[in-house]
């Protein structure tokens, strides 16, 4: 069997504590409490053969789009061919957005990718990394579909496998993740009824249910060879009461992505078009983005099935309609169409258009 190629880049998963008990990215160091980890555990893979690399060491909150950069850059370098797959390990707190990120730039791919991350550093024994990594290795030495995934044990001691399109910020308060379609992976020594258990995790047998294989599958990361600039900025709003427009630094911004309450809704202040409106309407928000050429896209807001004037009103105005991804999807997928330099037609084509999966309604 080929090579895993594991790429580090700090996070919790390659932290150590220090005197005073506090993460610091360590990843070089902390790499070997998780591949002793595993050889330990008594997986049927623990002979698996790893090459390492490590082209970042940070932890995941200080995650910015130079640092994508470097990590995309070493990612060009990757001979994809010479690996059976790549598990690259990452901070809990960005996860979702890198895995976002990964799903797109990374389609076309012929090995499968999967991001492993932990709630504690490796030396704490409440860490679920080591399980983490032990999902990505098994479920990737058993010939797993070309995608990008995300094993992770949450809270309640299920492990979950997530596509990396789907996969949303963990809440407030927990360190679970969760997706739309997760998979809740089989435990080892677990069975499913109609025969034996099996020591290693793995897929129930679901027909019909992804995963499968990326969309031209063995022709290469098109978009990760494409990508070149990544400093043009996409502005992500979230609504809230009391949001004043003015307070918003438009200067040097490409795009605006504008969250909506749960009704598809933000506020328009206005009952009908020739009614006034203040700072604290959207469409004062759209009045500046209008003067600078910025595009304003509604997320999520099917512009066929609103339910409100007020969201009426909006795309009136000229708004766009940004429909059937999650909130962080739809970020990233805004951010990396400004950085491919696509404008007016080709950026909406691009957003409408599905590249992995990542439109799920």
């Amino acid at each position: 069997m080929k090579k895993i190629l594991l790429v580090l880049t700090g996070g919790t998963i390659g932290s150590l504590a220090d005197e005073s008990g506090h993460n610091e990215a360590r990843a070089g160091e902390a790499v070997s409490l998780l591949q002793e980890g595993f050889a330990k555990s008594g997986s049927p893979a623990a002979d698996a053969e790893f090459e390492t690399a490590m082209p970042l060491n940070l932890l995941s909150e200080n995650m910015t789009p130079a640092r994508w950069g470097q990590l995309a850059g070493y990612l060009k370098t990757v001979q994809w061919e010479e690996y059976e797959g790549m598990i690259l390990a990452h901070g809990t707190d960005t996860l979702s957005f890198t895995a976002n990120f990964l799903s797109l730039v990374l389609a076309g791919a012929e090995i499968p990718v999967f991001l492993v991350s932990s709630d504690y550093n490796l030396q704490d024994e409440r860490a679920n990394g080591g399980e983490n990594f032990r999902a990505a290795v098994e479920l990737l030495t058993r010939g797993i579909a070309p995608d990008l995934y995300v094993p992770y044990r949450n809270a309640d001691g299920q492990m979950y496998l997530h596509r990396g399109a789907h996969l949303c910020q963990s809440g407030d308060y927990t360190a679970d993740f969760f997706s739309a379609d997760r998979i809740r992976l089989l435990a080892p020594g677990e069975g499913e009824g109609r025969g034996p258990a099996e020591p290693c995790y793995r897929l129930p047998a679901q027909k019909g249910a992804w995963p499968r294989p990326w969309p031209g599958r063995g022709e290469g990361p098109k978009l990760l060879n494409q990508l070149e600039s990544m400093e043009k900025t996409v502005l992500w709003v979230r609504p809230y009461v009391g949001l004043d427009y003015d307070s918003l630094n438009l200067e040097g911004v490409k795009a605006v992505v504008h969250g909506l309450y749960h009704s598809s809704t933000a506020c328009a202040e206005a009952a009908r078009e020739e009614e006034e409106y203040t700072s604290y309407s959207v469409l004062h928000l759209l009045d500046r983005c209008r003067e600078k050429g910025i595009p304003l896209y509604l997320q999520p807001c099917d512009p066929d099935a609103y339910g409100y004037s007020s969201t009426g009103l909006l795309l009136k105005a000229g708004a766009k309609a940004l429909y059937g991804m999650i909130p962080e999807m739809a970020y990233v997928k805004t951010w990396l169409a400004v950085n491919l330099g696509l404008g007016g037609r080709l950026q909406e084509e691009f957003l409408a258009s599905q590249l992995n999966g990542e439109q799920i309604r």
